[in-house]
């Protein structure tokens, strides 16, 4: 089973983050979000 080490960073944030966004509804961006930069 692969770790957290053995996979490239950005593809590792990438996955995670769509995955958090799709299955729990709790995870999403403030509504001011979209006005700041980051």
């Amino acid at each position: 089973m692969p770790t957290v080490y053995d996979v490239e960073a950005n593809r590792l944030v990438e996955r995670v983050s769509r995955y958090l966004m799709e299955n729990v509804p709790e995870v999403s961006p403030p509504p001011w979000a979209v006005y700041v930069k980051t």
